[in-house]
């Protein structure tokens, strides 16, 4: 009931007034090309507009139009998809056993295992860290957990919505399962793999 708080552009704004107080006119932010997929298949809806090109683009005018020119607002991972961005933060252990991107968990510092954002972040690490070792810092291995199978659809693209949350595209999901398979043959036994193993191609 409470609405989705627009964090991202309320950040735009402030991080705006702080440039100016600092003399720093590099705003860099990190939000992926990912961002970018709509939430809703077949319509142009985001779930959350403030981190897609969109209002970047939407911003970067209006700053420069109201605010003046010497603002520079970009977003240094735009570049990157969600799946890059997970081969890449793979190059660094010492980082896997403390990061965090679950919203059920964030006041415990937790992992909740049972929410889209967890099962997607699971498995775009998958192909690249080793099986027990992601279960290890996940707590289980969420690939395995069948009560997922509904929003593991929705993260395929099989339902009409994807998950409202901060997840990649839908390609993204189906490419990191096929290396997962691909580089550790071993999960095609995991519930969550065989389930998408055992779905028609076209589905």
């Amino acid at each position: 009931m409470n609405g989705h708080i627009p964090f991202s552009a309320m950040l735009a704004f402030v991080s705006i007034l702080m440039s100016a107080l600092t003399g720093c006119k590099d705003i860099a932010l990190s939000n992926e090309n990912s961002a970018n997929e709509s939430t809703v298949l077949g319509q142009d809806i985001n779930h959350q507009y403030s981190k897609s090109l969109e209002f970047e683009n939407d911003f970067r005018a209006y700053v420069k139009a109201y605010l003046g020119e010497s603002f520079n607002y970009f977003s240094f991972l735009r570049p990157l998809n969600e799946l890059q961005i997970a081969q890449q933060f793979s190059f660094f252990p010492q980082y896997h056993k403390v990061f965090r991107s679950c919203n059920v968990g964030s006041k415990t510092d937790s992992w909740c295992c049972a929410c889209a954002k967890c099962l997607f972040a699971y498995t775009i690490l998958s192909p690249f860290l080793p099986p027990e070792k992601l279960q290890e810092y996940f707590g289980t291995n969420i690939l395995d957990e069948e009560k997922l199978k509904d929003c593991l659809r929705a993260l395929l693209g099989l339902e009409e919505v994807k998950p409202f949350e901060c997840v990649g595209t839908v390609e993204e999901m189906n490419v990191a399962l096929a290396l997962l398979v691909e580089r550790y043959p071993e999960s095609k036994h995991f519930s969550l793999v065989a389930y998408r193993l055992s779905l028609p191609s076209a589905e």
